[in-house]
């Protein structure tokens, strides 16, 4: 192994001692830098953000939906209910059977006037009623539920 003097591998006129420099950095990039960081980490809070706010709406509207189908559901079989419930064959059959009523043999029609009083078959004479007759009435419909 040979050696060789420091000046020839430097170099012809290099001095012993290497030269070297303290690069400080500039403040403002520096700054710069940081700023920039700063919003890229809002920037990208932010769209995380609002994408968990966009699947979290989105959930609640698919939970909304299937609440509102479920109410149309319900809707129907109520409407249906009501219409069971209002037929006049179910009507005249629970008078009948639960009520123990009776068909009338003839049709018999009760008209108020504008007191509130009622007249069978419309004997209202001199905007008069019979007392006996409405008292009656009001009896009988007291006593229904």
């Amino acid at each position: 192994m040979s050696a060789a003097p420091l000046r020839l591998i430097r170099g012809q006129g290099a001095s012993s001692r290497p030269h070297l420099e303290l690069i400080t950095a500039d403040s403002r990039s520096s700054r710069r830098a940081l700023v920039l960081l700063i919003i890229a980490a809002i920037g990208v809070f932010g769209v995380v953000s609002v994408g968990a706010k966009t699947a979290e709406a989105a959930v609640e509207v698919r939970s909304l939906e299937a609440d509102v189908e479920g109410m149309k559901q319900r809707y129907e079989l109520l409407t249906a209910d009501v219409a069971e419930l209002e037929s006049p064959d179910r009507i005249r059959r629970v008078a009948v059977d639960k009520l123990g009523m009776i068909e009338a043999d003839e049709l018999q029609f009760v008209v108020v006037d504008g007191t509130g009083r009622f007249a069978l078959h419309d004997p209202v004479v001199d905007r008069q009623v019979e007392n006996g007759f409405t008292d009656k009435v009001k009896q009988v419909l007291a006593t229904q539920p």
